[in-house]
């Protein structure tokens, strides 16, 4: 792993899509994972519920473990009926804000 992956984390981008009641609607995170990131994001997305969709952009540099952790995260949503779609991307920091 990365000095960088170990101390912050690689960087990522989340939204989290609402359930569609008319309004679109979506909550967003960015900036370096870290496992509170990652369960601030899973809180979120197990209150909103089934028939949410949540968007996990993680940098492309993220080390094999961290994309690991958020396949399981992946896992256990799906099983609780909220879409999940990870992927890789060209993340910056001035990007996220």
């Amino acid at each position: 792993m990365k000095t960088q992956d170990v101390e912050r984390g690689p960087l990522v981008r989340a939204t989290l899509a609402l359930p569609a009641d008319g309004m679109p609607r979506a909550v967003e995170w960015g900036g370096p994972l870290t496992p509170y990131v990652v369960e601030e994001i899973v809180d979120d997305a197990l209150h909103v519920g089934a028939g949410a969709s949540l968007d996990l952009a993680v940098s492309e540099s993220a080390a094999d473990e961290w994309l690991a952790r958020l396949r399981d995260v992946r896992k256990r949503l799906t099983r609780r009926g909220i879409d999940v779609h990870l992927h890789r991307a060209t993340l910056t920091a001035e990007g996220l804000r």
